[in-house]
């Protein structure tokens, strides 16, 4: 009766071990991925690009964690894009002007409509920000972050 007893203390503190195990290694997941956001918030338009990159490889198993870095993701991808493409539009216009393109030359690479792609594209990640803000508190609260 007594090495009965003692088998069912062994299986149940492991399963709490490993259910700690499981909830510290979310929590480290949530950690870094908190971090990460918070950098990408801080940076101005231009000083996104690294901290997207980072949120891309922040590694996640916890499906709460992976739900809310890919809900980051889905603001800070489009994002990410419209501001390449804004920069792309300011260098072939600074070399408009510079003269080391012609006014035929600029238009044929579409620097109005790569504009309004920026711009849907920013907008794009703005409006999906809500969402990643969302499920980031829902992390922050959970975790104590």
């Amino acid at each position: 009766m007594t090495a009965g007893v003692g088998a069912l203390r062994s299986v149940i503190l492991g399963a709490l071990l490993a259910s700690s195990w499981g909830c510290s290694s979310a929590k480290r997941e949530a950690a870094s991925l908190v971090s990460v956001v918070e950098r990408y918030r801080k940076a101005s338009m231009d000083g996104k690009a690294a901290p997207a990159e980072m949120l891309e490889a922040v590694a996640c198993s916890d499906s709460e964690v992976c739900a809310a870095k890919e809900a980051c993701l889905a603001s800070s991808r489009p994002t990410v894009r419209g501001i390449a493409l804004k920069h792309e539009v300011e260098v072939a216009l600074d070399d408009l002007d510079a003269g080391k393109l012609t006014r035929e030359q600029a238009l044929g690479l579409g620097l109005s409509s790569k504009l309004d792609e920026a711009s849907r594209a920013i907008e794009e990640g703005r409006g999906k920000l809500g969402a990643c803000d969302e499920q980031v508190i829902g992390l922050r609260l959970k975790y104590g972050l």
